[in-house]
Parts: structure tokens; C-alpha cells; sequence
């Protein structure tokens, strides 16, 4: 079936939108590996928590250090839904827990910034196109 051009270039997959994709970003101190699961830019879940904290992301525009922590809040509740392998400074696995998520995206702006980029990278929500998963298929 043919594509339009639009969704040739634009097409996403409302679920991997929502539910996020694993996303590798390396491996901790204890040679395990640490896979975030980020949701698209503008999802669901996104778009509620914005809708959620809009009247606290107002209120803390003047205020850079209370706005970023509303807007991590945002990002730990719609785009960074999960993750795994995350370890603290003694070893031990961090709780996936949205506040986690919230006080790392604080604490370290570009995690935040590198979250972001994979929420906006419309590669990690493409449609599975069936004629090329089954040609990857048959050259494995």
C-alpha cells in the first residue's frame, strides 16, 4: 500500500508514542545496562501533565530555578516513563519513581536535554513498515 508523502515523512505509531520506546543510553558500574523509556513529544501523558501543572509553569516563569523543576515534573510524568538500571553513587539501583525522575532532571540538565532529543526524534516512533520489516527479515 502506498503512502501518502505526508505520512512517508511524518507517519508515527500512536503506540509507541504513548508507551514510549526503550531507549539504551550506555551501561552503569555494574556493566548492566541502563535503558530510559521516553515517550513522544506531545503524547497523551504528556500532554495532560503540562495541562496539569500550566497554572505552576505560569506562575514560576520568573523564577528559572522553580520553572525547570515544574517542567521536569512534566517530563518525569509524560515523556520519561521508565528506566532501568539506574544506579546511585553507592551501587544501588535509584527507584523508578516519578519524583526520581523529577530530582535526576534537575540535578543533571543534560540528561534533561538528552530525554528531550529522543522525545523529539520522530525516528524512535516511526511505523513499523511492513514491506521493509519483512525485507530486514529475510536478510537475517
Amino acid at each position: 500500500m502506498t503512502k501518502s508523502t505526508f505520512e512517508e515523512f511524518f507517519g508515527t505509531d500512536e503506540e509507541k508514542s504513548k508507551t514510549g520506546v526503550p531507549i539504551p543510553m550506555g551501561f552503569n558500574a555494574k556493566d548492566e545496562e541502563v535503558v530510559f523509556w521516553i515517550a513522544e513529544v506531545n503524547n497523551p501523558k504528556h500532554t495532560a501533565a503540562q495541562r496539569q501543572y500550566s497554572k505552576l509553569l505560569e506562575a514560576s516563569r520568573r523564577n528559572e530555578k522553580r520553572h525547570d523543576a515544574v517542567l521536569a515534573k512534566v517530563v518525569a510524568k509524560g515523556i520519561l516513563l521508565k528506566w532501568e538500571g539506574v544506579l546511585d553513587e553507592d551501587k544501588n539501583p535509584v527507584e523508578d519513581t516519578i519524583e526520581n525522575r523529577t530530582k535526576y532532571l534537575i540535578k543533571y540538565p543534560k540528561l534533561f536535554q538528552a530525554v528531550l532529543e529522543q522525545a523529539m526524534n520522530q525516528d524512535n516512533y516511526r511505523p513499523e513498515d511492513s514491506e521493509d520489516a519483512q525485507k530486514d527479515t529475510e536478510k537475517n
